[in-house]
This record gives structure tokens, C-alpha cells and sequence, in this order.
């Protein structure tokens, strides 16, 4: 064999297992945990573990981490804290997917979010996602879900509070929520709450959702405020969901929504929604950008029968208003 043939060849089989130790170096920052109602085991397809015990493993494991979770309903006070919590301690800031609507053995997946409930018992909140500690920062989502019957009595955010601390010991979360029904949530009765369904000062994306009858002070559906730092101009999207039939009666602003940073919201529907303000309430210094999306339904008792804004600005564009009633401005 010639000499240059030979280190043609040489450099092939090198380029070849340069590439295996790559595959499997990337494989090797992956893994899989699988999770059932009743689960009690290692987390393995065969033994399923809790979906608490899933998130303790993942928040600690050095992998980013795809939860599956079989179909049927998980409920929060049996996590231990009563409440399913993603925390910030000893966090290792890799991902974490949670998907739910999974058959028994883990082969087929239904799209149906409505199959795999985690449930509050109308007593506590039902998922914490946190970053309250300086240089914790990960990406989470939760697809193909159900989040309902949160209470939240202490805080802000029944259905899921995505937080990342104050000034000084803050974090950072990049929040996707995927085909989910976000539904029953209640930060209103015990206190002056924001966020029924949703609160979070992080970033988050919302594909393809429903928030469905959840209640607040303000924020009925989502209350979304700026980052510990301060920074209005974190830009969270709403994209082809439907918020519909939530509430702020005797409450404050935004019977679906109260935005304190750069919001955008596409292709999405506010419907049915009722309180003391608007569906959309944009607070001093924050803006709204909303296209293509629909405002109908909605009664309103005092300012905004669709969107408010208080010393902030906006834009609106090919979005249809029709039958909805505020008491005082209708705006």
C-alpha cells in the first residue's frame, strides 16, 4: 500500500471515530425519565417512577431531561410540598421537556392534553418552576398537559408560577407551554393574587393552548412582570391560544391577561372573559403588540372591554372586536 494511500486511510478512520465519541458524547447529556400516576420505581420504561421524584432526579442529574408521562391524573399534594416543584437548589441548569399524553408502555402519544391532569385539589398551587438563585438559568416545557384546580394562597401564580427570584439572587427560565389546558386555577379567593393560571417574570413562549376559567386579583389567566432586573423589554409570546371565561370580579385589571413587560400576542382568542378590567391590561412603561387575533364576549365592569393600556403604548393589527362590554371605558 502506498504511503499516501495509507494516511488516506488512517484520517478516514480517525474522522470515523472522531464522529462516534461526538454521537456519543451528545446521546450522553440526554436521558429519558418515565413517570406514572402511581409510580413508584426508578424511572426506567419498565419501572416507572413519581413526577416528583422525576424532577428531583432531573434538576440534579447533569442531563437535559424528557420526562414522559403515562396518561391519568397526578396529584400535587402527594409531591410532599403539595405543590409539583422544579427548584433552584444544587440545580444543574440543563433542560427539562415534561410530555404527557402516553399510553401504558410509552409507544404512542395522544395529542389530547385533557388525558394526563396534573391537579391541585382546589388546595394548593400545582407546579413551581424556579430560578431564584444567581447563575441558575434552564430551559423547561411542559407539553401536551393539563394543568388544573390550582389554589394559591401565600403567592402569586395557581396553575404554574414560573419565578425567578429578586434583584440580587435572580435566575433565569425560557418557559415553552405546548397544547395545554390551563383550567380552574384560583389566585383570587385567598388573598390579592396575580396569575391564576400563569405567573412568571422569565421569558416564556405559549403555542397552541387554552386557559379556561381561572381567577385572580389581576391576571386571571396569565400576569406576566419584568425580570428581577427590571427590564420591560423581555418580549414573551402568545401564539394561537384561546383564553376564555376567566375572571378578576372583584379584582383589579386584566380578566385574562396583566402585562408588565413587551408582550406579543398572534393568532390568539380572548372570549367570555369577565372582571372588574380588560382582557388585556398593559401597565406604565410596557407594551402590546397584538395581530391576528379575536376579542369577543368578553363583560367588563369597570375600564376596557377588550385591551387597556396605562401610560403604555402598542400596536394592533388585523384583529376583530365584536360584543364585548365594559361599564365605564369601553376601550
Amino acid at each position: 500500500m502506498k504511503f499516501a494511500e495509507l494516511i488516506k486511510k488512517r484520517v478516514s478512520i480517525a474522522s470515523l471515530l472522531f464522529i462516534g465519541l461526538c454521537l456519543i458524547s451528545s446521546a450522553s447529556l440526554s436521558q429519558d425519565i418515565y413517570v406514572s400516576p402511581g409510580g413508584s420505581g426508578d424511572g426506567s420504561i419498565l419501572s416507572p417512577t413519581s413526577l416528583q421524584s422525576a424532577l428531583d432526579s432531573a434538576r440534579t442529574n447533569g442531563f437535559d431531561d424528557t420526562l414522559y408521562l403515562q396518561q391519568g391524573t397526578y396529584d400535587a399534594s402527594t409531591s410532599g410540598a403539595n405543590t409539583f416543584e422544579y427548584g433552584a437548589a444544587s440545580n444543574d441548569n440543563m433542560s427539562v421537556v415534561i410530555s404527557g399524553g402516553w399510553n401504558n408502555d410509552f409507544s404512542t402519544q395522544s395529542t389530547d392534553p385533557t388525558l394526563t391532569l396534573l391537579d391541585g385539589g382546589n388546595n394548593a398551587p400545582v407546579v413551581h418552576i424556579l430560578a431564584d438563585a444567581n447563575g441558575v438559568s434552564y430551559d423547561f416545557e411542559l407539553d401536551t398537559l393539563t394543568i388544573q384546580n390550582g389554589l394559591s394562597t401565600t403567592s402569586h401564580g395557581a396553575g404554574i408560577r414560573a419565578y425567578t427570584g429578586t434583584s440580587g439572587t435572580a435566575g433565569m427560565i425560557n418557559l415553552t407551554v405546548r397544547n395545554c389546558m390551563i383550567r380552574n386555577n384560583d389566585a383570587k379567593t385567598s388573598g390579592s393574587y396575580y396569575g391564576g393560571g400563569l405567573y412568571s417574570n422569565t421569558y416564556f413562549e405559549i403555542y397552541d393552548s387554552t386557559f379556561d376559567s381561572n381567577s385572580a386579583y389581576s391576571g386571571a389567566a396569565i400576569a406576566v412582570f419584568d425580570v428581577p432586573d427590571g427590564d420591560l423589554t423581555l418580549s414573551p409570546l402568545i401564539h394561537n391560544t384561546t383564553l376564555d371565561a376567566n375572571d378578576t370580579i372583584g379584582g383589579w385589571q386584566g380578566s385574562a391577561v396583566f402585562n408588565f413587560v413587551s408582550l406579543r400576542v398572534v393568532s390568539s382568542a380572548f372570549t367570555n372573559n369577565t372582571g372588574s378590567g380588560s382582557p388585556i391590561y398593559t401597565h406604565t412603561n410596557s407594551s402590546l403588540d397584538v395581530s391576528n387575533s379575536v376579542f369577543s364576549g368578553n363583560r367588563i365592569v369597570w375600564w376596557g372591554s377588550a385591551i387597556s393600556f396605562w401610560d403604555a403604548g402598542g400596536t394592533i393589527s388585523n384583529s376583530l372586536f365584536y360584543d364585548n362590554v365594559a361599564g365605564v371605558s369601553p376601550g
